[in-house]
């Protein structure tokens, strides 16, 4: 079980920093396509460019990994290095409330992932071209765009495909450690509970093998003396 929660902790840790990179880089590649379209359009075009649902979706979906990369590498640390808790914090609560925690940020990067899929997979980038206060139809921004060789379709970035897929293992190997985490805290409640049990059955043990010399010592009757009287009758 410990070797089952720690592969997959360790593999949460490595999907999800994986993920949050993927993110990063397509914030970087992302501003990097608007400085594009911006430098190469035609003289006097003005290009207006709102990616704003697919940039909204993707900070919440990576900083929800960066998150689980940060919790994962704490639990590893405490499974590794582990210390002693002073007061009456035990391991079973110590495991509930990690469980807790994972299961919480996995559920989060589950919602904030079905977004940006839906987000991803369906929409693109709105792109607005101007002459003035004229606007272009966009027959000709697409004319522009084929000639660049760029697209506004979300979906035909490889960056922004990259990070919907791999996300899915980081919320795959999130949802197994927090049910390790839950199953190694009732682990360690059934093993208390023997534990005592073991103990209490001892302690009665040492009661029966003192109770009868108890018994023999708080029953026992006391010696009586008779006396007989000869009588004799007139």
């Amino acid at each position: 079980m410990d070797i089952a929660r720690l592969t997959s902790l360790g593999l949460a840790w490595v999907f999800s920093l994986i993920s949050g990179s993927l993110g990063l880089n397509a914030l970087f590649e992302s501003s990097h396509s608007k400085s594009f379209l911006k430098k190469n359009a035609p003289s006097g075009v003005t290009l207006t460019i709102d990616a704003s649902d697919i940039l909204q979706s993707g900070v919440v979906l990576t900083v929800s990994c960066a998150l689980l990369a940060i919790l994962t590498s704490v639990l590893l640390l405490l499974a590794f290095f582990p210390r002693k808790v002073t007061g009456n914090v035990s391991t079973t609560r110590g495991y509930r409330i990690q469980a807790y925690v994972t299961a919480f940020t996995t559920l989060w990067i589950f919602a904030a992932l079905i977004a940006y899929d839906v987000v991803v997979s369906t929409r693109s980038a709105r792109v607005t071209a101007m002459v003035g206060k004229l606007t272009l139809p966009d027959s000709a921004v697409r004319q522009q765009e084929m000639m660049l060789g760029v697209s506004p379709v979300y979906w035909k970035q490889n960056y922004l495909r990259w990070q919907a897929f791999v996300t899915w293992f980081a919320v795959l190997f999130g949802t197994l450690s927090s049910i390790f985490l839950f199953l190694a805290s009732r682990s360690l409640l059934v093993t208390k509970g023997l534990d005592f049990d073991m103990g209490n059955t001892g302690n009665r043990d040492k009661e029966i093998d003192t109770h009868p010399e108890d018994l023999k010592h708080a029953y026992s009757l006391p010696s009586v003396r008779t006396t007989v009287f000869d009588v004799t009758l007139p």
